[in-house]
């Protein structure tokens, strides 16, 4: 049976691995790809930095395809939103079945403490009390 669940909120709010377990779904989380990227290639500069996180976006999207079920975790693109990041969504609408979202929250304080102590992020461009503010927006 095809099913997806895609798992949304803040980035570092400790979203989806329960959820894979409960279900006993594959987990598919964005960051892996992103990580396995920097440890291989190194974290570099921004742009070099962004450029592998939409190489880590193509792979989530092709290994979901693949996958057939899944839980999907990632920071998606709200088409709403003015910044240019996020994992893109237009695919999610291509997966076979009807696809679930779970919508996990945290504080923003958590999410922004977990943010800053997570590799590749190039945390150095981030202060807390920036973050939590958007965080909080």
């Amino acid at each position: 049976m095809n099913r997806f669940v895609i798992v949304s909120g803040l980035p570092a709010s400790g979203k989806a691995m329960a959820i894979a377990q409960n279900l006993g779904l594959p987990m598919l989380d964005k960051d892996t790809f992103l990580e396995t990227l920097l440890q291989t290639l190194g974290i570099g500069d921004i742009e070099s930095r962004r450029a592998l996180s939409n190489r880590a976006d193509r792979q989530f999207q092709e290994q979901a395809n693949k996958a057939g079920r899944a839980v999907l975790a990632s920071w998606w693109k709200h088409p709403q939103s003015p910044l240019d990041s996020g994992t893109p969504i237009e695919w999610l609408a291509n997966l076979p079945g009807v696809p679930t979202e779970a919508h996990c929250r945290c504080s923003p304080r958590v999410a922004a403490k977990r943010f800053l102590s997570h590799p590749g992020h190039l945390d150095g461009r981030w202060s807390y009390a920036d973050l939590l503010a958007s965080f909080t927006q």
